[in-house]
C-alpha cells in the first residue's frame, strides 16, 4: 500500500469512529429538544398537572396529614353503588400499599348526604364536604405531602394504575 492509500484508509477510521460515538449523543439531543413531535409511552399512568395546583390550605389538613401523601377524590355523584366502589376500592389500595400505608391518607370530598353512612365503615378515609376547590369532580388526584397536587386520573380508572404510581412515587420519595 502506498502512503496515500494508508493516509485515506486512516481517515476513514478516525470519521467512522467519530460517526459511531457522536451519533449517541446527537440522536439523544434531537428527542430532547423534539420529544413533542413523538408520542413515546410514558410510565405514569395519570395526567400530570403542571405547574401543580396548592389544596393545603382549602383541605384544612391535621399537623399529622402534612407530614403524608395523600389520595384525593371527588365525588359528586350520590349513588350508592358508585360511591360503595369508589371507597372499597381506596380502602383495598391502602391495603395493598403495606408498609407504606402510614405514608398515605385517604381523602373524599363529597356532599354531607353521600358520607353518613361510610363515616365509620372505612377508619383510614377521611371525609369532607365539598368546598370551592379548583379541581373537576369525579376524579382521583395524587397529593404531595406540601398541599401540592401533581397527578390526576379519571373515576373510572383502574385502581392498580393509581397504586403503581403512588407506589412509584413512594419509592422515589425521600418525604412523607
Amino acid at each position: 500500500m502506498t502512503k496515500l492509500t494508508l493516509r485515506k484508509c486512516q481517515q476513514k477510521t478516525y470519521l467512522t469512529l467519530i460517526i459511531i460515538f457522536s451519533l449517541p449523543l446527537l440522536s439523544s439531543w434531537f428527542f430532547y429538544q423534539y420529544h413533542d413531535y413523538f408520542h413515546l409511552k410514558t410510565t405514569n399512568h395519570g395526567r400530570l398537572i403542571n405547574p401543580p395546583l396548592q389544596v393545603s390550605q382549602l383541605l384544612n389538613l391535621n399537623p399529622q396529614q402534612h407530614r403524608q401523601w395523600h389520595v384525593l377524590v371527588i365525588q359528586d355523584d350520590c349513588s350508592h353503588d358508585q360511591i360503595d366502589t369508589v371507597l372499597y376500592e381506596l380502602h383495598q389500595l391502602h391495603l395493598a400499599l403495606g408498609e407504606n400505608k402510614n405514608r398515605v391518607s385517604l381523602i373524599v370530598l363529597g356532599h354531607q348526604l353521600c358520607k353518613l353512612k361510610y363515616i365509620y365503615e372505612f377508619q383510614k378515609i377521611v371525609l369532607y364536604n365539598q368546598q370551592s376547590i379548583p379541581l373537576s369532580s369525579n376524579n382521583i388526584y395524587l397529593v404531595d405531602p406540601l398541599g401540592n397536587v401533581f397527578m390526576s386520573y379519571p373515576a373510572t380508572i383502574d385502581m392498580l394504575s393509581v397504586y403503581t404510581d403512588l407506589k412509584r412515587v413512594l419509592r422515589a420519595s425521600q418525604i412523607g
